[in-house]
């Protein structure tokens, strides 16, 4: 098997089907602390530049940066997976940022290792181009 080759997926939801199961998680410890650490961060900087929590459609845009090699792809078991650090992320930002992170509609997120760890992130109201522009870039259109 090629590990080159792409692979598209297009579900379609209705044709899914089935119950839509609702699972209870406990949050570690570490997590809850990192969650708090972005609230406060967020909350000063929301504060300083005068912006309420939006409550419109958003875009967000993030990249992780996690401790290694530039020329590395961060896959280790200790970098954690993408759509954890993201959750984190909504968490910490939830009525801060935007009043609920269902407004979120649109994403595009990366992790890569760095030298220098941390995170980028830009939120702004959504465009009805980003999807189009997400489409581009994935090869959709």
């Amino acid at each position: 098997m090629k590990q080159e080759a792409n692979a598209w997926v297009n579900v379609d939801a209705e044709g899914a089907g089935g119950p839509i199961m609702k699972m209870k998680s406990i949050t570690p410890t570490a997590t809850r602390e990192y969650e708090k650490m972005i609230h406060h961060l967020t909350y000063g900087a929301m504060l300083e530049a005068g912006i309420k929590p939006y409550d419109v459609p958003l875009f967000k845009g993030t990249i992780f940066y996690i401790p290694g090699q530039n020329d590395e792809w961060p896959t280790s078991i200790r970098d954690g997976d993408l759509d954890n650090l993201e959750k984190a992320l909504y968490d910490g930002m939830n009525k801060v940022v935007f009043c609920d992170d269902k407004l979120i509609v649109a994403e595009i997120h990366a992790k890569v290792c760095s030298e220098r760890p941390g995170v980028e992130m830009l939120i702004r109201p959504a465009l009805k181009c980003d999807v189009d522009n997400m489409r581009k870039s994935i090869g959709f259109l």
